[in-house]
């Protein structure tokens, strides 16, 4: 394997800066209590081995699943990647042909849109090797208090597909909360009961009803139609099973005063919403638990998941002894004892840090700050995975056309879009009473990906014949 001087000299000091950030200024994820802000040493994360070999080619990926405003950290991403093409494409042709190199720089914009639309979409329902947690303890339950199949209007997961992604997240237990219905949850609850479906995770029933905010009603046992109901009435409805209710995600748009949902009956709030952002203000933060503690209310994190992203990063550890012992019912009556009961003192949000909160005004600088703290939480392994590619990298960087190299790739990534819109097109039949964006993504996504692939062949053929 063969270099010049240039790109010895450009590895070699890629390979320093990565060993100086990895292990000169190690800062490894953990789990920390939301609440105490301590890191929480009974739950382990958990490094795929498949990440490992392939870090190079997917850590970074995964790293900005977890980001802290995830989308517009992608979109900004991008964004300097047209810059960094355009300065190359210039600094290749000279500042005499700036016209020329502007027309073949928006040529090339389609391509790599065409490219990064392809990634998110693997990102997000790819099941790539993401990092998951396991329970130390044999005397608590991981749980998850907020989730949906698509069997809500927003959910683009089956129910075998969400139970699948709990057990590969380290979970015990977790509430599917479907929008304002949970017929279907309860059947799936019974199957779990009669031994059809595996008995870990356990799985409990829930409903998040629309209201004048969210709320989540957990422990439901019977169904009933919550549609119109006051928030008021709602609450009672899950008091009468014997359930509970939680504010959901109360901090996202703050339409009532806390105080109101309180009166109401409410049993605590979410504190942290990996669906709405981790990164909540300080300031309503604060006043959440002022509430709480006030009114000896429960303080619960939660996922929120819908079917996007590999990755779990908030959890809920509940302190039940002898938990892997205990039946399925005994497992759920547990949990529900302690909900009941409002015993947050055996409760403990927690939620996965590998990087600390930024301020909005440097969303500008984010692809370069996620790269910062990605190399400094990589392991042992991770960065020994590193120096081993980077030879390889760069070999391919210097023997691979990068002009034919893009588009390739568009080609693959404008197939893998449209595949995912004819994916979800088929999955909008047996879910079209309750879901609306199977069909909706279904039919965006076959137009893009038919676009994006017709260009990124056109304009490969045209780009052949002119050479």
């Amino acid at each position: 394997m063969h270099f010049n001087q240039k790109y010895s000299m450009i590895l070699i000091a890629a390979a320093i800066l990565i060993v100086l950030l990895s292990w000169g200024m190690h800062a490894p994820p953990h789990m920390q209590d939301i609440l105490t802000g301590e890191i929480d040493t009974s739950v382990e994360i958990i490094i795929h081995p498949v990440r490992i070999v392939f870090e190079p080619l997917i850590g970074f990926l995964l790293f900005l699943v977890r980001g802290i405003r995830p989308l517009q950290e992608f979109l900004m991403l991008i964004l300097w990647i047209f810059v960094i093409d355009l300065v190359i494409i210039l600094r290749s042709r000279g500042t005499s042909l700036i016209s020329r190199s502007l027309g073949r720089w928006g040529g090339r914009i389609a391509l790599h849109l065409a490219v990064w639309s392809g990634i998110l979409l693997i990102m997000l329902f790819g099941h790539l090797p993401a990092n998951s947690v396991t329970n130390l303890s044999d005397d608590q339950a991981l749980v998850n208090i907020h989730s949906h199949t698509d069997y809500s209007h927003d959910g683009l997961v089956s129910h075998k597909g969400l139970h699948a992604w709990h057990e590969r997240n380290g979970f015990d237990a977790y509430f599917l909360t479907e929008h304002n219905h949970h017929t279907s949850t309860l059947q799936w609850v019974e199957k779990q009961t009669q031994n059809e479906i595996s008995g870990h995770p356990v799985v409990l029933a829930g409903q998040e009803y629309s209201g004048s905010n969210h709320i989540l009603l957990l422990g439901l046992t019977r169904a009933f139609n919550t549609k119109d109901m006051p928030d008021s009435v709602a609450i009672d409805s899950a008091h009468v099973q014997n359930g509970i209710a939680i504010v959901a995600h109360w901090f996202s748009h703050k339409r009532h005063p806390l105080i109101k949902y309180i009166r109401d009956g409410a049993d605590g709030f979410e504190i942290a919403n990996q669906a709405e952002g981790l990164s909540v203000d300080s300031i309503d933060r604060q006043t959440i638990i002022d509430h709480a503690t006030a009114h000896e209310l429960l303080l619960l994190a939660s996922c929120d998941y819908h079917g996007y992203g590999p990755s779990a990063y908030a959890y809920v550890a509940f302190e039940i002894a002898g938990w892997d012992d205990l039946s399925v019912p005994e497992k759920r009556a547990s949990i529900m004892d302690i909900l009941r009961r409002r015993e947050q003192e055996r409760i403990r949000p927690l939620i996965y840090v590998d990087r600390p909160v930024y301020s909005s005004s440097l969303l500008w600088a984010s692809p370069f700050i996620n790269l910062f703290y990605y190399f400094r939480h990589l392991s042992l392994l991770q960065t020994l995975a590193w120096l081993i590619w980077l030879p390889i990298l760069g070999w391919l960087f210097m023997h691979i056309r990068e002009k034919r190299f893009l588009h390739i790739a568009a080609i693959i990534a404008s197939a893998s879009v449209l595949y995912f819109g004819t994916r979800f097109l088929l999955l909008s039949r047996h879910a079209f009473m309750e879901n609306d964006i199977y069909a909706e993504y279904g039919i965006h996504l076959a137009i893009i990906g038919v676009v994006f692939l017709l260009y990124a062949v056109i304009y490969t053929m045209m780009t052949r014949a002119r050479v």
